[in-house]
C-alpha cells in the first residue's frame, strides 16, 4: 500500500476516512455518573504546551535564542528522533514553502506548535490569533493511496475520483471571512441588554 502524508487532519471522522490516526488522550475524561463529578486525574494542559507557549512568547519579546530553543523545542524533538533546532541554520532559504510574511524563525516555532499540539484543538484559535485565517482557504487532503489496495471500493473519496491520489473528507471550503477573527455577541446577552456596545464588525 502506498501512503504519503499531506496536510493536517484533526477530527476523528476525518481520521477514519483519510488515513490518519493518533492515540492522544486515549484514556478519555470519564465522569462519575452516580456522583455527577469526576475524581480522576486529567491533563488540562501539558508541559509541551507550556514549552511552546514560552518559545513563542520569547520570540515575541526578542529573547528567543539557542538557549531558549534548547530549553523548549529541543526538549520535545528527541522523542520523534528529530534533529535539534539550530537557530544559525534557519534563514530565508530554510523552508522554500514558508509564508513569506512570516519570519523564518517564527515559521519554525509555529510549525513546531502545529505538529506537537496536533489533535489538541489549538489550530483554529492559533490561526485566528496569528491573523492567518486564509490558511484555511484550501481543501484538507489526507493520505495518498491506491484504490486497488482497498478492494477498489467506492466508499473512499480520492481527489478527482482517481484510481490513486490523496483522500479527502471535506470539500473546498467556502472561504475565510475577516469577521471570523472576532466572535459575535451572544444573542442572549443582547436580548437581556439592548444597550450593549454594537456587535463586532460583520456580525
Amino acid at each position: 500500500m502506498t501512503i504519503k502524508l499531506s496536510e493536517d487532519t484533526e477530527s476523528l471522522d476525518e481520521v477514519l476516512v483519510v488515513g490518519y490516526y493518533f492515540w492522544k488522550y486515549y484514556n478519555s475524561h470519564q465522569t462519575n455518573q452516580s456522583l455527577g463529578t469526576d475524581v480522576e486525574d486529567f491533563p488540562l494542559f501539558t508541559v509541551e504546551e507550556v514549552m511552546l507557549n514560552y518559545a513563542e512568547a520569547a520570540y515575541d519579546r526578542n529573547r528567543f535564542d539557542q538557549s531558549v530553543a534548547d530549553a523548549t523545542i529541543n526538549k520535545l524533538r528527541p522523542r520523534a528522533n528529530l534533529p535539534a533546532m539550530t537557530i544559525a541554520d534557519i534563514d530565508a532559504n530554510f523552508d522554500p514553502n514558508r509564508d513569506p510574511s512570516v519570519s523564518p524563525l517564527l515559521w519554525e516555532i509555529r510549525r513546531e506548535r502545529r505538529v506537537e499540539l496536533m489533535g489538541d484543538g489549538f489550530r483554529f484559535t492559533d490561526l485566528k490569533r496569528w491573523k492567518k485565517g486564509e490558511y484555511l482557504n484550501k481543501q484538507p487532503l489526507g493520505a495518498y493511496i491506491k484504490r486497488s489496495d482497498f478492494g477498489n471500493t467506492n466508499n473512499i473519496k480520492i481527489l478527482n475520483n482517481a484510481a490513486e491520489g490523496y483522500t479527502y473528507y471535506f470539500d473546498v471550503p467556502p472561504g475565510w471571512l475577516d469577521k471570523y477573527y472576532l466572535e459575535p455577541l451572544p444573542t442572549k446577552e443582547t436580548t437581556l441588554n439592548p444597550n450593549l456596545l454594537p456587535d463586532n464588525p460583520g456580525w
